[in-house]
């Protein structure tokens, strides 16, 4: 079922009822879509270009070219609560070997959609809609770590022959002078 609204090309409801709007349309929410009192769950596509991920270092690419962006609203008298969640799967640069890795990456946050400057985090535009765009970039690049390395699998991978000794166990060893497993050992000179 495709319905027209206005500028927007267009949008269609899943078997579990969520909304899905065209990838044309961008991240636009029109009010005049929503039923008040409603929850609502309406599934966006974030493109991400070459633009968009320049900020974002290490991140060579995002599988798919985009992210998927999902805005669970309730409708209230004053204001819609939008929680929003933003996933996607980006490629990054191993720090350890060069390689490339995928990464799955997902944040969310509420935000309130309202005419009242007071009220709403995001206010609409001229034709009264809500530009949801600049807050889901914003929950993508804090949901994409800043830098991935294998080689912290590999130091845990070591680390599991390490042994867990209690304070008087290690004053034990110090004053008898037993520092063969101590990484912080104290050298003779």
């Amino acid at each position: 079922m495709n319905t027209n609204h206005g500028s927007l090309t267009g949008f269609v409801k899943d078997e579990e009822g969520r909304i899905i709007h065209s990838a044309a349309d961008g991240l636009i929410l029109d009010p005049r879509i929503l039923r008040s009192g409603r929850d609502e769950v309406h599934i966006f596509t974030l493109p991400l270009g070459r633009d968009q991920l320049t900020p974002v270092t290490g991140v060579v690419g995002v599988v798919g070219g985009a992210a998927q962006v999902i805005c669970r609203l309730k409708v209230l008298d004053d204001c819609i609560v939008c929680n929003m969640e933003v996933d996607s799967t980006v490629q990054m640069v191993d720090d350890a070997n060069g390689n490339p890795v995928e990464l799955d990456c997902s944040d969310s946050d509420d935000v309130t959609l309202s005419k009242d400057p007071e009220v709403g985090e995001v206010l609409p535009d001229q034709r009264g809609r809500y530009d949801l765009e600049p807050t889901a970039l914003a929950l993508f690049y804090s949901s994409v770590p800043t830098r991935i390395s294998t080689a912290a699998e590999r130091e845990e991978m070591y680390r599991e022959h390490d042994d867990v000794i209690s304070e008087d166990e290690y004053q034990k060893r110090v004053q008898r002078g037993d520092y063969s497993d101590n990484p912080f050992k104290k050298l003779k000179m």
